[in-house]
């Protein structure tokens, strides 16, 4: 005959987790039921204090810490995202979004639903939500489950895990809820599927801390200890204490205090303050506020204690608490809707979707600081106008908004190997220029460019050679770089800019030289145009660029 329970002897059941009662075996075989059941669900410790759920949250410390965390997850925007080729772009369309930002179920919201989770695995080291499904399967709300009637069994046929739960039922009936339909949000586990209660871990240092604050209430409430004491030579009337009483009372208290007193008869004042044991026991108030904190990885000046803030630091603060709080239970929740609530693609491989906590607005810092980082990234070209409008939350101003700038001292690394672009990335005003000098001298440079690429092509492949190139295309390469060069002078306020273009054409004679080897006689047309369209680019655009970095560093205003 088997005298404990938990024997597991006599059940012919292959388990993968001792921790998990398998659903069917019979008798007590939780772990943490028979815990429960042993001690009557309370948690003991050494100050003799009962710690449990209600009473760690009695604690102030415990429930600040809960609450900032719950909050502070659930105010953050829960979106879904889709990756595309571009990069990741939010996915409004998905329905997914309604129950993440809006409305987890018809009766409550999404906040409530994320808050609640939260609360849950801050205080049970488990969230659990149920999720209820389509009929073809797409989830449609999230239900909220009480951790203190759920848990993670197997099943006994096939060992699978499961949920059991007894939130929503009557009393004495639970239900069993598929793991593909619960979301399960583990702190710390010894299993990597049941969490640990940091309530039970805590019990001692939370046993103190309740100790302490009973044994507070109860010294203000027996304290016989005055503010002061007057002292008097000799014995007095018990009606004279009384009067004497009510005269200092009606002279120094009320309005009257801090004024100066005048005493006679040898009468004496001590003041009466904390003892040392009381001042002691606030000392260890506070140790053990900030042990509390330290254990939620709340900062300590979250919770009310302000001796270790400043303003250097409290902006380091924040991010810490970003980084090293938040973080890891936002990427704990973030993998469990992604498993949950995401389908895996036909092919067997993860969903291109994806859900992610924007952390955006936590990160950010001062008003000044914000606006320096956003000039920082418009100065160096990956934020536009717009762009940052649509970060503070403003509209977009048009199209000139949707502009990216880059300093003309910097140069893109591929233009160095390649110094003829296949897009002329520079400011508006040189496209502009660029385009008004071919429309003028389109017509003419066309039919020399025509010429000089009618005579090389005539040439056989092995006499198109570097020398040949240049002494047929220099010419042209040079009238082009001067039609440039006056371009940009027109538009710049730089009379005295020499431009040096010989680097620029010897680089653009040398890819030419290339180019001109596939080159054949029956398509003369199209290489001309092709060739005084790339020249155009490569040559008036460096023009521009090379005026833009003169007026930059010398401190030149742009003609209007």
């Amino acid at each position: 005959m088997r005298i404990w329970p938990w024997s597991r002897a006599a059940q012919n059941i292959s388990e993968k987790r001792d921790a998990l009662e398998v659903q069917g075996g019979g008798g007590l075989t939780n772990l943490s039921s028979i815990w429960s059941f042993l001690d009557g669900g309370n948690r003991f410790n050494e100050s003799g204090e009962i710690v449990n759920d209600q009473t760690a949250l009695s604690l102030a410390t415990v429930f600040t810490c809960c609450r900032i965390l719950s909050d502070s997850v659930a105010s953050l925007p829960c979106k879904v995202y889709t990756q595309n080729p571009g990069g990741k772009m939010e996915d409004f369309d998905n329905p997914l979004s309604h129950l993440l930002q809006i409305e987890a179920n018809p009766e409550c919201s999404s906040y409530s639903f994320i808050e609640s989770l939260v609360t849950h695995l801050m205080i049970r080291g488990n969230g659990y939500a149920e999720v209820q499904r389509s009929a073809a399967g797409d989830p449609v709300a999230l239900w909220n489950l009480d951790p203190r009637k759920t848990e993670p069994v197997r099943l006994a046929i096939r060992g699978e895990l499961a949920y059991k739960t007894s939130d929503g039922m009557t009393q004495g009936q639970t239900r069993i809820v598929a793991a593909k339909d619960m979301l399960h949000v583990v702190l710390f586990s010894w299993d990597g599927i049941q969490g640990v209660s940091p309530i039970s871990l805590l019990r001692q240092t939370l046993g103190l801390a309740i100790s302490q604050q009973k044994f507070c209430a109860r010294s203000l409430a027996n304290n016989a200890v005055p503010s002061l004491a007057i002292t008097i030579p000799g014995k007095l009337k018990p009606e004279d204490k009384t009067k004497a009483r009510d005269d200092w009372n009606s002279i120094q208290a009320g309005v009257n205090q801090r004024g100066v007193a005048i005493l006679d008869g040898g009468m004496g004042v001590t003041p009466l303050g904390l003892s040392n044991d009381d001042q002691e026991l606030l000392a260890s108030m506070s140790f053990t506020r900030a042990q509390i904190a330290a254990a939620f990885r709340v900062p300590a000046s979250m919770v009310g204690d302000m001796t270790r803030l400043s303003n250097s630091n409290h902006e380091q603060q924040s991010l810490s608490f970003v980084q090293d709080t938040l973080t890891p239970i936002l990427k704990r929740i973030e993998i469990e809707f992604r498993r949950k609530l995401l389908p895996p693609a036909p092919n067997g491989k993860p969903n291109t979707s994806f859900i992610l906590f924007d952390l955006r607005e936590r990160l950010r810092g001062d008003f000044a600081s914000t606006m320096e980082g956003y000039a920082t990234g418009k100065q160096n070209g990956f934020y536009s106008t717009n762009d940052i409008r649509r970060e503070l939350g403003e509209n977009p101003i048009g199209p000139q908004g949707d502009i990216y700038y880059r300093p003309v001292n910097m140069v893109d690394a591929s233009q160095t190997i390649d110094p003829e672009p296949t897009q002329p990335v520079v400011v508006p005003d040189a496209v502009a220029a660029v385009r008004d000098t071919l429309s003028t001298s389109a017509g003419h440079m066309l039919t020399l460019y025509r010429d000089a690429v009618g005579r090389l092509a005539a040439r056989s492949a092995d006499k198109r050679d570097l020398q040949t190139v240049r002494k047929i295309f220099e010419p042209l390469a040079v009238s082009v770089a001067e039609l440039g060069a006056d371009s940009a002078k027109r538009s710049t306020n730089a009379p005295e800019w020499l431009y040096e273009p010989s680097k620029a054409i010897a680089d653009y004679l040398s890819k030419l030289t290339e180019r001109s080897l596939t080159w054949n006689a029956d398509e003369l047309d199209s290489i001309a145009a092709s060739e005084l369209q790339r020249v155009t680019k490569t040559l008036m655009l460096a023009a521009h660029r090379s005026i833009a970095e003169y007026t930059a560093l010398k401190g030149l205003p742009n003609v209007a």
